[in-house]
């Protein structure tokens, strides 16, 4: 009877003391990192597409877009995984080339994840930082213990991210510097939105336009990429037609002719000797 009455007692402590483990270990903290050869910018492209959203955690069979904004940040996907089980994903911020924060929720749990951009030797780490939190004392108890399966789940996501930026097209945004033909400096810098900044210095002075809109067909030989929304100065009023050639790492070439915004005839279908070479700084 003694014998028994003690084999219970330390049963009831044994489970007592996982549940004290889980209650006082709510989260599990897992850093992880990859290293590719692309840019920054072609990295926060891919991972911040909508259409990746899926690539976040593994055995997604179907994406669902609950609510999606221009600008990404705030929108929401439903994510149906082998087992029928959902997740809602939620893009908490981004910051352009450097910042995604993703919020991953259902009954069970939900997943914090961050993930930053740095320059490397190589091409860019990829730092990825995720917190796991149980939704109820059941699966908080279950933390402590799950740490290492999340770990190998979060590795082989790595992998997958890092196939995906490697085979990826270049990407647009960031900033990009060039002299033209005419030996005046320029300065573009693409924002994530669809937006643009141009900035001109020459001996005659220098100028700046903030928030053009920019449109690139990839689909097209060579690549299309427009400029609309100019205000004021010559180009008021009209389009920019141009092509691009975006094939060589951070180097960007850009021909392009003014017309009005229903004729593209004025687009060039070669690149002249007068396109310019923008190398990226950011």
């Amino acid at each position: 009877m003694k014998r028994s009455v003690l084999l219970l007692l330390g049963i009831l402590l044994i489970v007592l003391g996982v549940v004290s483990i889980g209650a006082l270990k709510r989260e599990i903290r897992i850093s992880t990192n990859v290293t590719v050869s692309k840019s920054e910018a072609t990295s926060f492209r891919v991972l911040s597409s909508a259409e990746q959203i899926s690539s976040w955690m593994e055995g997604i069979t179907l994406q669902e877009t609950l609510v999606e904004h221009p600008e990404n940040v705030g929108s929401r996907y439903r994510l149906t995984q082998v087992d029928g089980s959902e997740w809602e994903a939620t893009v908490l911020d981004l910051e352009d080339n450097r910042r995604i924060v993703m919020l991953l929720t259902d009954p069970r749990a939900e997943i914090h994840i961050e993930v930053e951009l740095f320059p490397s030797p190589e091409g860019t780490r990829v730092q990825i930082d995720t917190i796991t939190r149980g939704s109820t004392v059941f699966y908080r108890t279950l933390m402590p213990f799950a740490k290492r399966s999340i770990l190998k789940s979060q590795m082989r996501i790595n992998e997958h991210w890092k196939r995906l930026i490697e085979t990826s097209i270049e990407s647009l945004v960031g900033e990009w510097s060039g002299t033209d033909a005419s030996g005046s400096e320029q300065l573009f810098e693409f924002h994530f939105d669809g937006t643009a900044d141009w900035k001109v210095s020459s001996s005659a002075g220098e100028f700046q336009l903030k928030n053009l809109l920019y449109r690139r067909n990839t689909l097209s030989q060579p690549q299309q990429l427009d400029l609309t929304g100019f205000q004021k100065g010559p180009l008021a009023g009209m389009t920019l037609f141009g092509i691009v050639d975006l094939s060589r790492q951070d180097t960007l070439i850009y021909d392009a002719a003014a017309g009005k915004p229903d004729d593209a005839s004025a687009r060039p279908e070669t690149f002249s000797e007068s396109a310019t070479v923008y190398i990226r700084i950011r």
